[in-house]
């Protein structure tokens, strides 16, 4: 297994600057990345997820020395291009953050963390059916029964998704 290690300080400028030492691919897009902060794995370390457009979603690894592993092909996250937004959330109470990421183009993924750092799709497995043009969702406990439930918002409708544990109605 192959991975990168960044500084913090290496990983804004390539940010920055758009590329460096294969951080980034050349830009297709003048949007500027979107960085959500979490840790995922609870390790008490930041890790950073990275999203830009025409990219695939880029997952760096905290660690106790500062550096930031990657391990976005690990973690299934690199099969995701295009995101704009992410929202992390323990959704099935399992103890382990799970994450949304919100795509203008094919919707939403929810992407279940089935092992420490693996994610996996269920979208349609929990009955979310997320058409083209998502522009933002969050999560709440709209019920108050415990679960997160999913509001979403595209171009023609706000939603909410009731969360009934193994299924989104």
């Amino acid at each position: 297994m192959s991975h990168c290690s960044y500084s913090l300080k290496l990983l804004l400028a390539a940010l920055v600057v758009g590329s460096a030492s294969g951080l980034t691919k050349e830009p297709t897009s003048s949007s500027a990345p979107t960085i959500t902060w979490n840790d995922f794995d609870g390790d008490g370390f930041r890790d950073a997820l990275i999203l830009k457009a025409g990219q695939p979603a880029r997952l760096l690894k905290g660690r106790k020395d500062g550096q930031l592993d990657d391990i976005s092909v690990v973690s299934g996250l690199a099969a995701f291009a295009d995101a704009h937004s992410a929202i992390w959330t323990d959704v099935d109470g399992d103890g382990r953050t799970d994450l949304f990421l919100i795509n203008r183009k094919s919707g939403g993924h929810l992407l279940r963390q089935v092992q420490s750092g693996v994610f996996k799709d269920v979208t349609k497995a929990r009955g979310l059916r997320l058409g083209d043009g998502l522009v933002s969702a969050s999560f709440l406990d709209y019920d108050e029964d415990g679960r997160m439930d999913l509001q979403t918002v595209d171009a023609s409708a706000n939603r909410l998704y009731r969360n009934q544990g193994d299924s989104f109605v």
